[in-house]
């Protein structure tokens, strides 16, 4: 026979190498290179130009030269596991030979999505949102699920909230009654049929309380503005201002006492900002001075913006001990007040990044799992699509 001179020269390589041209001995396979061992879960009978897989869901050492090589994997008690395939679901798993799982038909009882700890499936679509935002007037879900009447009229508003009049939309139970101009409810209940408390005036429509404080401050809060009209601004024939108010230095203009001293001109004169009037200023009791002139109110205070010019509103010592309005929260720098509202909220606000930190929002950042639950018998069990479970447990009723 002659040989052609590429394979000639392909055997002189070869052997060259080291190469025998022998049968390779069982529990090994016939690489370019020569005889090579098989590797974890696979064996090979003696001549072998490839080595075989265990079956699947057995085991095998390295060089197992044949299938009575390859065994069961045993669970934490010793005991063997068996690997199946469903039938109907087609899920793989492994289990304990004899286990109600392998019993009987498999009937599918639901396939879903789950959605984590602190979150809602948004209806029929594989969505989630948190908890938190749920029937508050604004849609978080793609398909609006979470303001639905269907979803929100069963649904009970967290503590501290409560429904408004179209019995679907939840409000901060705070908000009753505070005749902001936007109201807290689409249809505006939350201002209907209420009772001003001593330091509010009523409007003059009758829908709505504004603040003595603010009243007169050039702001409205009533919707029909008369917390700023003339009649309630002035007190008729005498020239006075009303109650919680301070005239300007020249004219009939009224200033409430809380935007005196405050930096921003509210009297046309400008005298409700005079510096030698502002030092001896009296700043109301939500509000503290600084710079020596300044009434900053105490919202302001330790936001990482100073505000003001000695910077003591954002001093790091005293932020640090310094308590939050109640509707505050502290980032983990333990100076920065923040917004309870904006925790979460998917945009930081805290200097840190603190308010959406992984720790902070675990139940509002985590994702959902497309699930199927499936009956074996006499029990069930809830498996995560995709998953290859290494051990089921033997179900129960």
């Amino acid at each position: 026979m002659v040989l052609k001179g590429t394979m000639l020269a392909c055997i002189i390589l070869l052997c060259l190498q080291g190469v025998i041209f022998a049968d390779c001995p069982a529990g090994s396979f016939m690489s370019a290179r020569g005889c090579k061992k098989c590797g974890l879960d696979q064996y090979s009978a003696a001549g072998a130009t490839s080595c075989t897989p265990c079956p699947k869901g057995m085991l095998s050492k390295k060089g197992s030269d044949s299938v009575n090589d390859c065994y069961h994997e045993k669970d934490a008690t010793g005991d063997e596991v068996f690997y199946s395939v469903d039938p109907v679901t087609e899920i793989e798993y492994f289990t304990k030979k004899g286990a109600i799982v392998e019993e009987g038909p498999t009937e599918i009882i639901n396939k879903g999505y789950v959605c984590p700890k602190g979150q809602t499936k948004c209806g029929n679509i594989d969505e989630c949102v948190p908890n938190s935002g749920l029937c508050n007037g604004g849609p978080a879900c793609s398909n609006g699920f979470d303001e639905s009447a269907e979803f929100c009229t069963s649904f009970e508003c967290p503590a501290e909230q409560q429904k408004c009049a179209d019995g679907i939309q939840c409000f901060p139970s705070s908000g009753k009654c505070d005749k902001f101009k936007i109201p807290h409810c689409n249809d505006k209940s939350d201002d209907v049929g209420c009772t001003c408390k001593e330091s509010e005036m009523v409007c003059a429509d009758g829908n709505g309380c504004a603040s003595l404080q603010r009243k007169c401050d050039g702001s409205t809060q009533c919707a029909d503005g008369s917390d700023e009209s003339r009649d309630i601004c002035y007190v008729r024939g005498s020239g006075k201002c009303g109650i919680g108010t301070r005239k300007c230095a020249t004219g009939n203009q009224c200033v409430a006492k809380g935007r005196m001293c405050d930096g921003s001109t509210q009297c046309i004169d400008g005298s409700d900002e005079a510096p030698v009037f502002c030092i001896t200023y009296e700043c109301p009791d939500y509000q503290i001075k600084c710079d020596g002139s300044k009434c900053l109110s105490r919202w302001n205070l330790c936001d990482s913006e100073p505000d003001c010019k000695d910077g003591s509103d954002e001093d790091p010592a005293w932020c640090a001990a310094y308590e939050c309005p109640a509707a505050k929260k502290k980032c983990a720098d333990g100076m920065q007040c923040v917004p309870k509202k904006l925790f979460c909220d998917g945009k930081a606000d805290c200097t840190d990044g603190s308010d959406e930190s992984e720790e902070e929002c675990a139940e509002e950042k985590g994702e959902g799992k497309s699930i199927i639950e499936v009956r074996k018998g006499k029990g069930k069990q809830t498996i995560e699509k995709g998953e290859r479970l290494k051990r089921v447990k033997e179900l129960k009723e």
